[in-house]
């Protein structure tokens, strides 16, 4: 293979900064930059930001030429918003509530075709962008394709259908349907996918009948807390996240409005944290002296040290969940169900307490908050099993391995 560095076109939908507030934008600041400084590898980004990020950006510092549109609201994509919001699943077609997003895309490929510039191989990330491989591939054809799927959409959507009333369900059945069409058509495209754990790997294979040598397993990245020493002597609860996601909102209201009462009842000295970034007014209005409630924080290792318990119980979702991993790479002790611990692989009493009804996240805190021994055992267990199993280390050998192999297999070198 030649000695210059191969050819990367990475696109996304959001922007890459390192003090990006959720955890798939972590993941994809890490590995865009970690790619882009291996001499191997020069990376051509066209990615997508709001336009109150476009001074949070720090690509100006890096090598990656970097096309970047931010997206301001207007008046014909509030009106989109404001009729999408009708729409349960309307955030899987995010980007076409902006007018602007298809043109700037457009314009970004034919610019670069302009220019002379002839990628090794495309890499799209989440499946919004996915969605626009017929792009990628007709400005320019015969390159490799990487769908990188940080969960499966599909998936998350079919969960979106539980307590809908049946005239919204109806409606979204046939969202749904038009979804996952699109989504397996994209994926049976591409030249390799990536996704993030053998959970969704399995899926895939057996539900998209994507062929397994096309399916690969790559850690993410997430925040590794293990220099946290918590004290299993303060039995105090933490649930974390980006609060302004209603994955996250939703779950932790549910939690105070059921368990957590019960919990309260049985254990009067316990408090709860509730970390993470813009919460929204009816969160707030459950802050008292026992549930905190900040705001977006800088480190939420501040909090893992006033805490030993992570309760996870989430209502919708797919895919890994980080702050499940960063929680027990903290040696917090998890409660989790089966939406929150899904793909990680830890066992149930050893790793973590699973629970499902509010009943059992009841008996489970319970149990955690009165036993000193236990919690210690479960939050040492958990933060061994998490940094032995997801090394994202070793999952950006393996990225870089799959961009190199799929540019050899064009050129015929391998």
């Amino acid at each position: 293979m030649s000695s210059r560095p191969l050819q990367i076109l990475w696109a996304s939908p959001y922007v890459p900064y390192e003090a990006v507030g959720h955890a798939g934008g972590k993941s994809h600041n890490y590995f865009v930059k970690s790619i882009a400084s291996d001499p191997r590898f020069h990376v051509t980004l066209i990615s997508f930001g709001q336009a109150n990020e476009q001074s949070k950006h720090d690509l100006a510092g890096t090598s990656i030429d970097h096309r970047l549109g931010f997206l301001p609201p207007g008046r014909l994509a509030k009106a989109w918003r404001g009729l999408t919001l009708f729409l349960p699943f309307s955030r899987f077609g995010q980007f076409f509530r902006y007018p602007q997003f298809r043109p700037h895309l457009r314009m970004r490929l034919k610019e670069l075709r302009a220019e002379g510039y002839r990628p090794d191989v495309m890499l799209l990330e989440w499946t919004q962008l996915a969605f626009f491989q017929d792009w990628f591939r007709r400005a320019f054809p015969n390159v490799p394709v990487v769908v990188y799927e940080h969960d499966i959409a599909f998936q998350s959507a079919r969960r979106h259908l539980t307590g809908l009333s049946a005239p919204r369900r109806l409606l979204a059945r046939l969202q749904l349907s038009c979804l996952e069409r699109a989504e397996l058509k994209t994926l049976h495209q591409a030249d390799a996918v990536v996704v993030h754990n053998v959970k969704d790997r399995g899926l895939l294979i057996r539900e998209a009948g994507v062929s397994d040598a096309l399916v690969r397993t790559i850690p993410l990245y997430y925040e590794d807390y293990s220099r946290v020493v918590p004290d299993p002597g303060q039995p105090h609860l933490v649930f974390w996240g980006a609060m302004s996601r209603p994955e996250n909102h939703l779950s932790i209201l549910a939690f105070l409005r059921g368990p957590w009462k019960l919990i309260r009842n049985r254990h009067p000295e316990l408090k709860i944290y509730v970390v993470g970034g813009g919460p929204p007014e009816a969160l707030r209005a459950m802050a008292c002296d026992k549930v905190i409630v900040t705001d977006y924080v800088n480190d939420p290792a501040e909090y893992f040290l006033k805490t030993s318990i992570m309760v996870a119980p989430l209502l919708v979702g797919g895919g890994l969940k980080v702050k499940v991993l960063e929680s027990m790479s903290a040696g917090l002790a998890v409660v989790g169900n089966e939406i929150a611990m899904e793909g990680i692989g830890a066992e149930d009493g050893v790793h973590y307490l699973h629970a499902e009804s509010d009943d059992e996240f009841v008996e489970s805190v319970s149990r955690l908050v009165s036993d000193f021994e236990l919690r210690r055992q479960l939050g040492a267990a958990g933060r061994e099993f998490v940094l032995r199993t997801f090394d994202f280390r070793e999952g950006l050998s393996r990225l870089g391995d799959l961009l190199v192999e799929l540019a050899g297999a064009r050129s015929g070198t391998l």
